[in-house]
């Protein structure tokens, strides 16, 4: 709140809140929004959605901004509409057009009435990453600077770390004012998803309707809740749908959680438990050119399927000479998907980490991966082949190690 009300770090206009998919920063966004509303300091709010057709684009966005301020600053109403009236057409023009008559003329217009006064307040922009242009994302950001700048807004906004996002915030005419905070393990979400997962069952024994009067007091135990917690991968999307799931008061929880953990895998198969990570993982490899899409999965298949104690490929350096690839193209590839696979920078080199535990679920199930399949047998034998063709121009410690585990890859 500090922040908001300028008492912290003046000079930033602008926060971005970036994590991984599924990390928790739209439930952050919208939580802060809500405060801010019960304390008369939000002044707008927009929320993309790839779903929602009206969300997914930048084209009503100013308009949407604007009307809200309208409504947060009242003195603002009749400057707006006089707007609008002096150019009916100014919602087809472009983003900088509409910002400056909408939103910053009649902001300055009304800050130059020295009898009012502007109250400190906060837009929320949530899923910047979910507009369908990255051109605008850019174009967004930088606009969204400047208008907090002229009318002493402050700004928070959140998306995953994509590739042209991440490019503008780091950008010198931006970077200076706006301030990084990263949703990673350095919040010990661990913790907080351990006593989430735990409420969510203490709350089905003790009002689940039919089930309650049979569920163990002793149910699901913490070998279960710790096995769920390693899945989650510190990642809040996952728990909250395993949570909705279990909670259903029609099914019995007992059951539906033994589908989560894989023992009932017929019923998973007709009640499709994870279909909306399923489309979040989907939409995120959809990215991809198509060109590149067999080069990433052999690299996701090499982090998943190869993560044997024997064979454990995680260094750039390691998985570029494998595949014959220069390490920056290895970078390349794998940067549309920053928001499930973390490139890393160690003193001994950079490495790669994928974000989710229970995508390697996703991608070793056709039913649910589909295109994106990998198929544990075939990329045993083509990494095996990989390896013969390529052992005389790896490094001789590392050539070592693939060599030995030649025979596990065949025995798969």
């Amino acid at each position: 709140m500090d922040y908001i009300l300028g008492l912290l770090d003046p000079e930033t206009v602008m926060i971005w809140l970036h994590g991984d998919a599924g990390a928790g920063k739209s439930t952050i966004a919208q939580t802060l929004a809500e405060l801010c509303s019960r304390q008369r300091l939000l002044l707008a709010a927009f929320f993309f959605s790839r779903t929602d057709a009206d969300r997914s684009t930048h084209t009503g966005f100013v308009a949407t901004i604007a009307y809200q301020l309208a409504i947060a600053i009242p003195e603002l109403r009749q400057l707006i509409t006089a707007a609008v009236e002096l150019d009916p057409s100014i919602f087809r023009r472009s983003l900088e057009t509409q910002m400056n008559s909408l939103v910053i003329g009649p902001i300055r217009s009304l800050k130059a009435d020295s009898q009012l006064r502007m109250t400190p307040g906060l837009i929320v922009v949530d899923g910047l990453d979910e507009c369908s242009d990255p051109q605008s994302q850019s174009d967004l950001i930088r606009l969204l600077i400047h208008t907090a700048q002229v009318c002493e807004f402050k700004i928070l906004v959140s998306s995953r770390a994509e590739t042209v996002i991440k490019a503008t915030f780091n950008s010198q005419s931006v970077g200076p004012v706006s301030s990084q905070l990263a949703l990673d393990h350095k919040f010990h979400p661990d913790v907080d998803i351990h006593n989430y997962l735990e409420s969510v069952f203490a709350n089905i024994k003790a009002t689940h309707p039919q089930a309650r009067d049979y569920i163990p007091s002793r149910w699901p135990g913490d070998e279960i809740i710790e096995q769920l917690v390693r899945t989650a991968s510190g990642q809040f999307i996952y728990v909250a749908i395993v949570a909705s799931y279990i909670s259903s008061l029609c099914h019995d929880p007992i059951e539906r959680l033994e589908v989560i953990l894989g023992l009932h895998p017929g019923l998973a198969e007709k009640d499709l438990p994870f279909a909306n990570l399923d489309a979040l993982y989907r939409h995120v490899l959809s990215i991809i050119s198509e060109e590149n899409v067999k080069d990433v999965l052999r690299i996701l298949g090499l982090l998943i399927v190869g993560d044997d104690k024997r064979w454990n490929l995680s260094f750039i350096s390691q998985i570029a000479q494998l595949l014959s690839l220069k390490p920056a193209k290895i970078e390349m590839l794998l940067a549309p998907l920053a928001s499930i696979v973390n490139v890393t920078q160690r003193d001994d080199g950079k490495i790669v980490k994928i974000a989710h535990a229970s995508l390697g679920d996703f991608l070793l199930d056709e039913k649910r991966s589909r295109h994106f399949y990998i198929d544990r047998s075939k990329f045993f034998g083509e990494m095996a082949l990989l390896c013969l063709a390529n052992i005389q121009n790896l490094d001789q410690s590392y050539g070592g190690k693939l060599f030995e585990s030649l025979p596990w890859c065949f025995r798969q």
